[in-house]
């Protein structure tokens, strides 16, 4: 608040009880006469603290607060009280200190000090005829009654307390006079006020009934203004009613155009995906299901001791069509995404793994691997990015040059909201001229001289668009192949949905490898059991280390079922590798798993598997993390 808006905020206290314009403009003098003296009192203070800190710096400081009382009656309502108290406030403090600072042992006492405190109280008396109106004579009368009586009383007050001015051996001829002149001061400056007082509030009145005439000028004007107003309205209204319908039908012949166009391209490019899918299935399928069909007839005609050559021609066939069989499926599976929950991913342990897959062909071809990962970890889909990996690691051995030493290089890095995973190759390149606009299709290969389905690259690039992501190729022949994968951040990796029924809900959250089962409401025993494996299926594929279930609204279950989850669905959760085990509920727990608990307290503490049961669900936030 700035101190322009500070000033409009205390001239204005008090002022929404009161409609009557003259109250309200003294009631607003009132509130700035006490915000502009409370600083002047306050340095007065400063000063005469900083001189010495006696009675009467400690005086005025208390009478200050006195002034802080003001504004706060003002916000009452008891704005004819707060008047009143800076009325009688006024000479009360210039006699105070009067009083006092003849009173303090050492300082000298002047003449001037008799007469000075009596001009002060002159200047004062100005205050009651600014924060009272005419219309309150009698409260006008109060506030000036204690201006005038302490300038009529001045010596009374001081001899008093002893320190008149003849007590202190003071002595000047004219001195008994002063008060009358003083007095009658007074009276003339406040008679010229009143009248001020009394011509400022007849104006105000005058242009109060004027404003008021006016503004009734004003409204008659203003409903003529409205009538024509409101007919240019209701025509303008009609028009923008039409225009409204003429848009909104617009929108929606765009709207259904844009869509008609979406599923046309989505049908066209699914068309061509199975025209694709299905080429590659018969040419594909028919070659292993031709040989295993013509040795099935050998087999009845040769002798028998040529049987187990054909047998064993026909155990390859069987297993090329089951490896065929397999890569058709899961390009089935990322096309249905049926993965969808990420999971922490550390680069180190991933290519460790891969490393070790390829150990023997690493050390046959002496292959040097260099790493370097900038990135230690993503949150994605892990049978997806092993899935990448492992294909782009094995196409680099696959394809090394013979004319040196293979090395791969692979490397992570951060790009603005994405991560970038390389991996790069000295081997034979690829000609990106020549086979650049089939290098991703499905069942295509550019080189015969080794093993391979051309499915790999397909499976890679598929799999990185289901992570939101792409696939680059940079290479030269007999030079280099680097691959780029630019996956972008996923951000609700701490509510993933694993599980949703009216029953029961269930989420992942990859930060803190934990799973959280949520029961909505009394559960009977084959729903509990097939949420329970439902729920253990995703475990066996996210390795989670905690698992957290909240039971308050589940409702009281059958010994059998309470048998079942503790004798039969826990340990198999145990035996996947669970090491937190956390359950909410009210109340008291059943007798059945407090007993299991401790029964098996040393058996948990021995395979390092924590179990906790809460009313707090807070309480697990911590503990899980």
């Amino acid at each position: 608040m700035n101190a322009r808006a500070f000033q409009h905020y205390i001239t204005n206290i008090g002022l929404s009880h009161i409609s009557d314009p003259l109250e309200r403009y003294s009631v607003a003098l009132t509130n700035r006469i006490a915000f502009i003296t409370l600083p002047v009192i306050l340095s007065i203070v400063l000063i005469l603290g900083s001189r010495q800190w006696n009675n009467e710096p400690l005086f005025v400081l208390c009478a200050s607060a006195f002034f802080v009382l003001i504004p706060v009656l003002n916000a009452k309502g008891l704005s004819e009280a707060s008047r009143l108290v800076l009325c009688f406030l006024l000479p009360i403090l210039v006699l105070g200190i009067s009083v006092i600072s003849k009173t303090l042992p050492g300082e000298e006492i002047t003449n001037s000090e008799y007469f000075d405190f009596r001009y002060v109280l002159i200047t004062c008396s100005v205050v009651p005829p600014i924060v009272f109106n005419f219309r309150r004579q009698l409260l006008l009368f109060a506030g000036v009654m204690p201006f005038l009586l302490s300038l009529v009383f001045f010596d009374e007050i001081h001899d008093y307390f002893g320190v008149g001015f003849y007590q202190i051996n003071h002595d000047i001829d004219s001195y008994p006079t002063t008060t009358w002149v003083s007095s009658l001061m007074f009276i003339v400056l406040a008679m010229v006020l009143l009248m001020l007082r009394w011509s400022s509030d007849s104006l105000q009145i005058e242009n109060a009934e004027l404003i008021a005439s006016l503004q009734k000028a004003k409204e008659r004007l203003k409903n003529q203004n409205k009538e024509i107003k409101n007919a240019h309205e209701q025509i303008k209204s009609q028009n923008d009613l039409l225009n409204q319908k003429n848009e909104m039908l617009s929108e929606r012949i765009q709207l259904a155009n844009k869509e008609l166009q979406e599923s046309n391209d989505e049908l066209i490019k699914h068309n061509n995906e199975l025209k694709q899918f299905s080429h590659a299935v018969s040419h594909n399928l028919r070659a292993p299901v031709a040989k295993i069909l013509g040795i099935s007839e050998l087999v009845k005609i040769v002798p028998e001791e040529q049987q187990e050559e054909y047998l064993d021609h026909m155990n390859k066939s069987a297993k090329l069509l089951d490896s065929i069989i397999r890569d058709l499926s899961t390009i089935l599976d990322i096309r249905r995404d049926i993965f969808r929950v990420r999971r922490k991913i550390q680069f180190q342990e991933l290519f460790d793994d891969i490393f070790f897959s390829y150990e023997n062909e690493i050390k046959k071809n002496k292959v040097s691997l260099e790493t370097d990962f900038k990135v230690k970890s993503i949150y994605t889909i892990k049978p997806f990015l092993v899935s990448i990996l492992d294909n782009l690691f094995s196409n680099a051995l696959k394809y090394y040059s013979k004319k040196r030493q293979p090395v791969i290089k692979i490397s992570t890095s951060r790009r603005k909201n994405y991560t970038i995973i390389s991996v790069w190759d000295n081997g034979i390149g690829i000609d990106l001229e020549a086979h650049l606009d089939k290098l991703f299709k499905l069942y295509n290969r550019f080189n015969t001289q080794t093993e391979g389905k051309g499915i790999g690259l397909y499976l890679v690039m598929k799999q990185a668009e289901s992570l939101e992501g792409r696939i680059s190729v940079d290479s030269e022949v007999d030079a280099f192949t680097k691959f780029t994968i630019k996956i972008p951040d996923f951000v609700n990796v701490e509510h993933q949905p694993l599980l949703e029924e009216d029953f029961v809900s269930a989420t992942f959250n990859a930060i803190n490898n934990c799973i959280f089962l949520t029961w909505k409401r009394p559960v009977e025993t084959e729903e509990l059991k097939d949420a329970m494996e439902r729920v253990y299926d995703s475990l066996q594929a996210l390795e989670p280390k905690c698992f957290l279930v909240d039971i308050r609204r589940r409702g009281e279950l059958p010994d059998s079922a309470r048998l079942w989850m503790l004798q039969e669905f826990f340990p198999k959760l145990f035996k996947k590798g669970l090491k937190k085990l956390g359950v909410i509920h009210e109340g008291d727990l059943d007798q059945t798993t407090a007993a299991y608990h401790e029964n098996n307290v040393d058996v948990f503490g021995k395979h390092g598997i924590e179990v906790k049961f809460t009313k707090d669900a807070g309480e697990l936030n911590g503990w899980v993390s």
